[in-house]
């Protein structure tokens, strides 16, 4: 099985939790994905035997998630795996820049709560989902959310836009808008 850091999380978060105490909502919740996501990762953990899922007793609606031997070994290797991976990603920086690049963002998630995988590349994604939650929250007043803007261009301005050149030759909006929007 590849190492994909859903993967890794959703075997930590299973190897912290005590046996048969975390519920596959309250996984997902944890790792910020939607339900079908959730099943889609789990049917992947659970084909290998990673992991084991079964009916809440208390609660009939519910699965509770056990992480088997085979999980936890699987867990070891994934951690090794993140390791190596964070090496070559900063082996250009020097120890304080790294110590500094997991510093900044560990500061971003803080409010998460403890992290089970302790990776560069896991902080940068976290920090970026929670200043993009952030960015939702803030712009959900105006029924806008965080998706509806693309990245800036680096680099060479983009060329016009078609009505924009048609603004530039005398063109009235109106005009433009009929023909373009056909």
């Amino acid at each position: 099985m590849p190492c994909r850091t859903s993967h890794s999380r959703a075997i930590s978060w299973c190897s912290t939790s005590p046996p048969d105490a975390i519920s596959q909502q309250d996984l997902a919740h944890r790792l910020g994905i939607n339900r079908t996501i959730m099943v889609r990762l789990l049917d992947r953990l659970q084909e290998p035997g990673h992991v084991i899922r079964t009916r809440d007793p208390a609660n009939r609606r519910t699965y509770v998630l056990s992480l088997t031997e085979a999980g936890r070994t699987a867990l070891d290797g994934m951690r090794h795996a993140v390791a190596d991976r964070d090496a070559r990603l900063t082996s250009a920086l020097s120890t304080p820049e790294r110590r500094r690049l997991t510093a900044l963002p560990t500061r971003l998630v803080a409010d998460d709560g403890p992290s089970t995988i302790h990776s560069i590349e896991h902080l940068i994604a976290q920090a970026h989902y929670r200043l993009r939650h952030l960015g939702d929250h803030q712009l959900a007043a105006h029924g806008l959310r965080t998706r509806h803007f693309a990245l800036l261009p680096v680099g060479p301005a983009p060329l016009p836009s078609a009505q924009s050149q048609s603004a530039d030759r005398g063109i009235p909006n109106l005009v433009t808008r009929r023909y373009f929007d056909r």
